[in-house]
C-alpha cells in the first residue's frame, strides 16, 4: 500500500536537514529541546541509553511512549493530535506507522525514537528508545529490540500482575544480561474500575513486586546468575497511568511533595528507604492519590474544584482548568498532570540509572551490527547497532555473515543514508557514533 511517511533524501548539516524537511508535506515536528544538542551529545556513549520498551498486549507500553513523545515534543506540531488526543479520550499512536496497526489499534512491528531527556538531577542523556508489539505472535520484534538494547522497561498491567508474557520477557532479559527496570502501569484502574481500598491497592502492588523478585531469584538460580531485587525505593519500579497522563517513582514523588518538609538531601534518601512500608506508602502516597481523585471526580463545578483543590495545596495558585475539559475524565486527567508533573523526571531518573552502551569493547573490531532489515517510513533500511568507530555517509564497509563460510563471498555496501527513528519521521543524520542505533540506507556492491 502507499506508505504513510515519506523520507527525505540525506543531509549533510543538523540545520539543512530542518529546512529539507520544512518542504515536505510531512514536516518535521518540533521538539522541546535542542536538536542540535542532542545530535552532538551522540558522540559520548556515556551519554546515551539504549531502552527496550516491551510488555503484554494493552499492557499500555505505546501509550506510555506517547506521554514521552507528547513531552518531548511540541503536541500542536505532531500529526493526528486533536482534542480527543489531547483529552485523553484517544492515544496518539506515535509509534504505529504501519496502516495495519492503526486500523487493529495494536503494534505489529518494532519502531524507534532518539531523543534528548532530563532527569531529575537536571542531568540530560541521548535516549534511543525501541518500542515492541505485545502480541505473541510478534516476539521476533521483541527478540530484536532486545538485541539491540542493553537496558529493557518491562510494562505490567497492575490489574493483570504477573503474566506468562511478562514471565517470559523476564527470563529472555535475564539470559541476555539486560538490566531491567518495570513499569506498573494502570494505577488509576485500582481506585476507579476495581474501587479498591488503599490498602487493598498496596497490598496488590506488594503481591505484584514479590511474584516477580520470586521468578528473578529462580531464574538466577537456574542460569547462575546474580539476582537483582526490584522494589520501588530501589528506583527500578516505576508507576504510571498512562490513561491519567502521568509515571513517577518514589524519589520523584518525594522530591515533588515533601521536599520542603524535608529539605536535607540525607533525609529524603532515608524517607524514600522507609516508603514501600505498607504505613508509610498508604499515607504518603496512595492516600494524596485517593483524595485528589476523589474531590476532582466529586466537584461538578471547575471553579469551585479548583479552589478546593488549592487550599489542599494539590494545584498551585492561578491554575485554571481549560473550559474546553467538560467531562470528569480530561479533568482528572488536567490535575493529575498538574500534581503528578508531566515530564517524566522520575521514568528519565530509572533509565539514566541504567547502563550506556556497555558491549562496545566486545565488538571493537567490527563497526556495527545490522538487526534487521526494515521498511521505515515507506522505505527499505538497515537497523544497525553501531559497536565501535563511526558510521558516516559515502563510506564503504565489509557485511560478515555471522554463520558465514570460510568460502562465502565478502559483501560490500556503501552508506548512502544515515538516519534516526522518531516514530512516523525520520531524521537524517550524517555521522553514527558508538552505541547509536540507527537506520542506514545503502546498495550492496
Amino acid at each position: 500500500g502507499e506508505p504513510l511517511i515519506k523520507p527525505k533524501e540525506a543531509q549533510h548539516n543538523a540545520n539543512q536537514y530542518i529546512n529539507s524537511m520544512m518542504k515536505s508535506k510531512k514536516v518535521l515536528p518540533q521538539v522541546t529541546y535542542d536538536r542540535e544538542y542532542m545530535l552532538r551529545m551522540c558522540s559520548v556513549p556515556e551519554r546515551i541509553r539504549n531502552v527496550a520498551f516491551v510488555g503484554p498486549t494493552n499492557s499500555g507500553k505505546t501509550s506510555l511512549v506517547d506521554l514521552i513523545v507528547m513531552n518531548s515534543h511540541s503536541i500542536n506540531s505532531l500529526i493526528g493530535v486533536n482534542d480527543s488526543v489531547k483529552q485523553g479520550w484517544k492515544h496518539l499512536k506515535f509509534m504505529d506507522s504501519f496502516k495495519q496497526e492503526l486500523e487493529r489499534g495494536m503494534s505489529i512491528k518494532l519502531n524507534g525514537m532518539t531523543l534528548l531527556a532530563t532527569d531529575l538531577n537536571d542531568k540530560s542523556m541521548v535516549l534511543n528508545l525501541i518500542d515492541t508489539p505485545g502480541h505473541v505472535n510478534f516476539m521476533d520484534e521483541v527478540a530484536i529490540a532486545l538485541n539491540a538494547c542493553n537496558n529493557v522497561i518491562i510494562c505490567v498491567d497492575v490489574v493483570e500482575g504477573m503474566t506468562a508474557v511478562v514471565e517470559q520477557l523476564i527470563k529472555q532479559s535475564i539470559k541476555r544480561n539486560k538490566a531491567i527496570t518495570f513499569i506498573f502501569n494502570k494505577i488509576d484502574r485500582l481506585v476507579l474500575d476495581l474501587k479498591l481500598k488503599p490498602e487493598d491497592s498496596y497490598l496488590k502492588l506488594l503481591h505484584i513486586v514479590v511474584s516477580i523478585n520470586q521468578y528473578v531469584d529462580y531464574l538466577s538460580r537456574k542460569l547462575e546468575k546474580e539476582a537483582t531485587k526490584f522494589s520501588p525505593e530501589s528506583n527500578n519500579v516505576v508507576f504510571a497511568s498512562s490513561k491519567l497522563g502521568f509515571t513517577f517513582t518514589l524519589e520523584e514523588f518525594v522530591q515533588r511533595h515533601y521536599k520542603e518538609k524535608i529539605p536535607r538531601d540525607e533525609d529524603r534518601l532515608d524517607f524514600i528507604e522507609m516508603l514501600w512500608d505498607k504505613e508509610y506508602f498508604i499515607e504518603f502516597i496512595l492516600d494524596p492519590i485517593y483524595k485528589v481523585i476523589t474531590h476532582t471526580l466529586t466537584y461538578n463545578d471547575p471553579v469551585k474544584l479548583v479552589k478546593k483543590l488549592t487550599s489542599l495545596r494539590i494545584l498551585q495558585k492561578k491554575t485554571k482548568i481549560p473550559k474546553q475539559l467538560q467531562d470528569p475524565q480530561p479533568i482528572l486527567r488536567f490535575v493529575m498532570q498538574n500534581f503528578m508533573g508531566r515530564e517524566q523526571l522520575g521514568l528519565y531518573t530509572a533509565i539514566q540509572n541504567m547502563s550506556p552502551p556497555s558491549d562496545l569493547v566486545e565488538y571493537k573490531d567490527m563497526v556495527g551490527h545490522i538487526l534487521k532489515i526494515m521498511d521505515y517510513c515507506g522505505e527499505e533500511y538497515c537497523l544497525v547497532k553501531v559497536h565501535s568507530n563511526e558510521l558516516k555517509t559515502s563510506s564503504t564497509f565489509k557485511i560478515l555473515n555471522e554463520d558465514k563460510d570460510e568460502n562465502d563471498e565478502i559483501h560490500e555496501f556503501n552508506v548512502d543514508e544515515i538516519m534516526l527513528m522518531d516514530g512516523q519521521y525520520c531524521i537524517p543524520v550524517e555521522t553514527a557514533y558508538s552505541g547509536q542505533i540507527v537506520l542506514i540506507k545503502s546498495n550492496l556492491k
